[in-house]
């Protein structure tokens, strides 16, 4: 009878419509549900008997034999965990695990049961969402999600009041370093003033690249032109600092300028694209008057 209920727990746990897997105190899988195996193409005399870390990625595995399984046979329990495992076909498979561990007398950990969550798809989709409205090369937000916030903005300060400016930002021959130096030079500077912008930045602004080497800034809650000229100096000091172009004693080192143009909510206009083309002509003020310079929409630009 014992061995018919032993038999009948082997076969549920096999059959449950989760991807489960056990393994004992050194990490060795010693049950695994079908779901596990057809998710990741294996059989299970490929996986019984085996480290669990065999079926991860490198990053993964370090993880879990360091860190997770030691925990967890610890303090009875982990949640929520993010692995990677590998699929028989060589394609990684995105998881999210918990687990609890059974103890013997001895309170000695004797295996565990864990839950695993696909979540591959989801990531894809979110990677795919994040690409859409982020730029590939800087990370920044890219035209698309620039629009949705400036659309926000001049909504909310339309209702509530209050000053926002946009900036028009372009590199001042920028196209000089391509031509000396080549392309994958000219995207290390354009990651590099990405970086600076975004740390030269308030917490409540956003920084955009539109393409090429214009960026867009959002300066939210200013309290006027002061504020925005002192924020401007800071942005211009920071593009201006030396910039080393790769790693090696034989990287390029140059230096670039910015110019800069303002456009204020509601002054220079409340509507988006009505204010990105006045800090556009702004900016081309800034490179008409000698580069390396900010310059406010004067209605002539």
């Amino acid at each position: 009878v014992l061995a018919d209920s032993e038999s009948r727990a082997r076969d549920l746990y096999f059959q449950t419509p989760a991807m489960l897997h056990s393994i004992d105190a050194q990490g060795r899988i010693v049950q695994v549900s079908k779901l596990w195996l057809d998710t990741l193409g294996y059989g299970e005399a490929d996986v019984l008997g085996r480290h669990v870390a065999d079926f991860m990625d490198p990053a993964s595995a370090l993880k879990a034999r360091e860190v997770v399984i030691p925990a967890a046979a610890r303090d009875g329990r982990c949640d929520n965990i993010e692995y990677q495992l590998c699929r028989r076909d060589g394609t990684l498979c995105d998881v999210i695990l918990s687990a609890i561990w059974e103890y013997d007398e001895a309170h000695q950990p004797v295996r565990s049961l864990a839950v695993l969550q696909d979540v591959t798809e989801k990531k894809r989709l979110e990677a795919r969402s994040h690409f859409a409205e982020h730029d590939a090369l800087t990370g920044l937000p890219n035209r698309v999600l620039l629009q949705d916030r400036l659309n926000m903005l001049c909504a909310h300060y339309g209702r509530h009041k209050g000053v926002f400016a946009i900036g028009f930002l372009d590199l001042d021959h920028f196209k000089e370093v391509n031509d000396n130096y080549g392309h994958e030079s000219g995207d290390l500077l354009l990651k590099e003033v990405a970086r600076r912008l975004q740390g030269t930045l308030r917490a409540a602004d956003t920084v955009c690249r539109l393409g090429g080497d214009e960026f867009v800034m959002i300066f939210s809650a200013v309290e006027g032109r002061t504020e925005l000229q002192t924020l401007a100096a800071k942005l211009m000091a920071a593009i201006a600092a030396p910039c080393i172009l790769g790693e090696g004693p034989d990287a390029p080192v140059v230096q670039v300028s910015g110019s800069l143009g303002m456009a204020l909510f509601p002054e220079h206009g409340s509507e988006p694209q009505l204010l990105l083309t006045h800090a556009d002509q702004a900016m081309y003020a800034a490179k008409r008057s000698g580069r390396n310079r900010c310059e406010f929409y004067r209605g002539t630009a």
